[in-house]
């Protein structure tokens, strides 16, 4: 019942909800996703490094954290991503509330 409910709540947001059956099979799934997430950042640190011009990504970017340069490189070149930053940093915020909600 409880799984429904937050499946439901989740899902009028456009969240996508998978729901795991045990804490392996949680673990599983996050590290799937974490596996996807670091083929993104490979790929957009692989354009930058290609097509980058001389000086750090913080200065050619007139940026002052990761972040960011995140979303500026989403303005340049918003092809190269899959979600927009806001969304992956919003997915991010509620994986962490997940986990945290685990241990309580």
């Amino acid at each position: 019942m409880n799984q429904m409910l937050a499946k439901a709540l989740l899902s009028s947001y456009d969240f996508e909800c998978v729901i795991a059956n045990h804490g392996k099979e949680a673990l599983k799934i996050l590290d799937e996703d974490t596996m996807e997430m670091n083929t993104d950042l490979a790929k957009f640190n692989a354009y930058y490094n290609f097509h980058r011009r001389h000086g750090s990504l913080r200065k050619e970017l007139n940026v002052k954290k990761p972040f960011q340069a995140v979303e500026k490189w989403h303005e340049l070149k918003h092809e190269l991503f899959k979600i927009t930053p806001n969304e992956f940093k919003n997915n991010i915020l509620n994986l962490q509330s997940e986990l945290i909600n685990l241990h309580q």
